[in-house]
């Protein structure tokens, strides 16, 4: 697939389970760099290690970001992280 989304970044919530997690990869393999979130920390250990295998980057936050604090904090640290 192209690089069609080269340069953006993309947020994406619950990627630590299917849909969210398709997602998530599937922005990444556009060439998007991934912000990933999700409750369970657990479900987020591997995911982005298997982005990064596939020459993506992606970082994750485990949060509830259905709490206005952690989904300021969440937007906050994706620009920190990848500077937009």
């Amino acid at each position: 697939m192209g690089m069609l989304l080269d340069g953006k970044v993309a947020l994406v919530t619950g990627s630590g389970r299917c849909m969210g997690r398709s997602i998530a990869e599937a922005l990444a393999e556009s060439g998007a760099k991934v912000a990933l979130s999700s409750r369970p920390e657990s479900e987020l250990q591997w995911v982005p290690s298997e982005i990064e295998m596939d020459r993506g980057q992606a970082f994750c936050i485990p949060s509830d970001i259905a709490l206005e604090t952690n989904s300021i904090d969440f937007v906050a640290r994706s620009v920190a992280n990848f500077g937009r």
